[in-house]
């Protein structure tokens, strides 16, 4: 509210007056937005206002030529979009129309599904179809997820909007289908049923590299906090051949990996091994030690990448991680004990040492050897 109040001060004192006026009873931005959008609302007694706003806001931003179709195509269309843009609550920039301030798009839209408790889905779907229809999914999308820490966002369902889009026209869905299972609002255990069901739907993200982070995240939220969610059976259906694909393509980041291999220990073993065999000291070879360590994997065979590893990275701030993994696997306090001193001598007084002092005292290691660094600590984060 402050930013869009600075936006309307310094570019149109007229507008600030009009909107800001009179508010200072109101303390929080739901409340100032309810009473400016009951405002326009009542400028257009009798018509479904509501609704109109909310579908202009998934379009944003427009491009002109789409603005021109907009406007021509009911007179109702045409005044509310004249009125956003006299209040600023749109403008031009560029060849396209975009909101004066995102906030103001996500209380239109978040007013729009809460009108009616309990039609949140049939109302977020009726959106999606019409922007599958007019190929503007991905404004849809961007739109959808700006809302992804409002209360209504728990009573969503992705998979529920991604099979009604299917149903409505699965070619584009299908070729949309890559940002659709990066939103907000696909939790990993949706996805995973999503997946479970539809062998088209696993080859097609399988053969889509961008989506590849998010099935490996959803692998391990399965091996993890989904273990009580989503049964074994159905996540290995959902899982195995795009992990699989994934780990094959060679990836910037090794976190693909990180997390396939949280998901099958055994069947990504070797996959983890030959990618630390090809790239001993990188600094985020540090994630596939980590794994090993903590799905099992005896510290005796992790040690030889653990030596190389951290006689490049010993005093790194993401060194903590593997200092905590080690010494929670029982691996020995010797092989780490003088790097590991090294590390609390530079990082000490950060907040990632609290794991490294976990881990040390917890596996018998000297408490005089760290007292020093660990009061500086206290001191500073007690």
């Amino acid at each position: 509210m402050a930013a869009f109040a600075g936006f309307l001060y310094q570019k149109d004192r007229a507008q600030f007056d009009l909107q800001f006026r009179n508010l200072a009873a109101i303390k929080d931005f739901s409340g100032w937005a309810s009473v400016r959008l009951r405002a326009l609302e009542d400028r257009f007694p009798s018509q479904p206002v509501q609704n109109l706003l909310a579908d202009l806001v998934v379009r944003l931003p427009m491009p002109k030529t789409e603005v021109d179709a907009f406007r021509a195509n009911s007179g109702l269309r045409r005044d509310v979009f004249d009125v956003l843009k006299a209040d600023r609550w749109i403008e031009a920039e560029g060849e396209a129309y975009s909101a004066a301030h995102d906030v103001l798009a996500d209380a239109i839209l978040a007013r729009h599904l809460s009108a009616m408790p309990g039609g949140e889905q049939d109302r977020v779907q009726d959106l999606g179809l019409a922007a599958l229809k007019e190929d503007r999914l991905d404004r849809f999308i961007a739109a959808l997820d700006r809302l992804g820490d409002h209360p209504l966002f728990q009573k969503l369902s992705g998979k529920a909007l991604i099979e009604a889009l299917i149903a409505c026209d699965d070619k584009k869905t299908l070729a949309a289908l890559p940002p659709l299972i990066k939103s907000r609002l696909l939790h990993p255990s949706e996805l995973i049923t999503l997946l479970a069901s539809s062998d088209v739907l696993r080859t097609r993200l399988a053969d889509a590299p961008e989506t590849h982070l998010t099935i490996a995240r959803a692998g391990e939220w399965a091996a993890t906090k989904g273990r009580t969610v989503v049964d074994r059976v159905t996540a290995e259906r959902a899982l195995n051949v795009p992990l699989g694909v994934a780990v094959a393509f060679r990836h910037p980041s090794n976190m693909v990996l990180r997390c396939a291999h949280a998901f099958d220990p055994t069947r990504f073993h070797d996959d983890v091994i030959k990618r630390l065999l090809a790239a001993p000291v990188a600094l985020d070879s540090h994630y596939l030690i980590v794994s090993l360590l903590k799905w099992g994997t005896q510290p005796d065979e992790v040690l030889a990448h653990l030596r190389p590893w951290l006689a490049g990275n010993e005093t790194t701030l993401k060194a903590s991680f593997v200092y905590q993994a080690w010494l929670n696997a029982k691996g020995g306090i010797d092989e780490v004990r003088e790097r590991l001193l090294l590390w609390v001598a530079e990082h000490g007084t950060t907040p990632e040492a609290q794991f490294v002092y976990k881990a040390w005292l917890d596996a018998k290691g000297g408490i005089d050897e760290v007292r020093e660094r660990l009061l500086l600590w206290v001191a500073e984060h007690g």
